[in-house]
């Protein structure tokens, strides 16, 4: 139920000082951002009776959001509204993304799609007659990704996101999964010279430098000649 409606003796108003942020619709964002309920104003609020769930509460101890479970869905009172009269949720930093998770978690209960990663399909769902809907060709859904169909039901079937995970492998481990063929790695030096790859960069540069240095001898003006020409004169 709901309480007497209170106005605030001050200026200040009614200050929210803790809720909770780890689940629920005033968790931390995806960057673990905090919604800035601390610094919302409240002028005016009608406390609720008898709740169960408090999931944010006013600095002397009375409850801002209550959550109460019934059945296999939730309802969410709220001890104030968004008009200006009554506070700042009306600005929108807290009552936009508060109401997205409430809308959000009510419609998984009803919603038929879903998604899981490759391997991860229980044992259960793996039975049922799943068909391929984003290619023609039929594909296995505990190993390929894509768009799945069971009757009604729709899965999304992704990429596991340890395929993602930038570890690096041992130069060992990883001739090990190359079998007998021949595997060459970047930090490797090798000094055959029977190898097709290698560094044959210095030859060419040696040659150059060696044709510029006799091309140099070449062109230099002989010391006799020059010699004659200066006594003629």
């Amino acid at each position: 139920g709901w309480g007497s409606i209170q106005e605030a003796e001050n200026a200040e108003g009614f200050r929210i000082l803790r809720w909770g942020e780890d689940e629920g619709p005033l968790a931390r964002s995806d960057d673990r951002g905090s919604l800035p309920l601390g610094q919302t104003f409240f002028q005016r609020r009608q406390p609720v009776v008898g709740g169960k769930d408090v999931l944010a509460a006013f600095d002397d101890g009375t409850a801002f959001l209550v959550r109460q479970s019934l059945g296999k869905g939730e309802i969410y009172f709220c001890s104030s509204l968004p008009d200006p009269a009554w506070s700042g949720l009306g600005d929108g930093p807290v009552l936009v993304p508060m109401l997205q998770r409430m809308l959000l978690a009510g419609g998984r209960r009803v919603q038929q799609a879903s998604s899981v990663a490759c391997g991860e399909l229980s044992l259960a769902d793996q039975s049922l007659p799943w068909a391929s809907v984003d290619s023609a060709a039929q594909k296995d859904i505990r190993t390929q990704a894509g768009i799945y169909r069971a009757g009604d039901r729709f899965l999304a079937v992704n990429r596991p996101v340890a395929e993602d995970d930038p570890e690096l492998v041992d130069a060992g481990e990883a001739r090990k999964l190359f079998g007998d063929l021949p595997v060459q790695t970047l930090q490797e030096r090798h000094f055959e010279t029977s190898q097709l790859q290698g560094e044959i960069w210095r030859f060419f540069v040696f040659s150059m430098l060696l044709f510029l240095i006799v091309e140099g001898i070449l062109i230099l003006p002989s010391r006799r000649g020059g010699g004659a020409e200066e006594q003629m004169a």
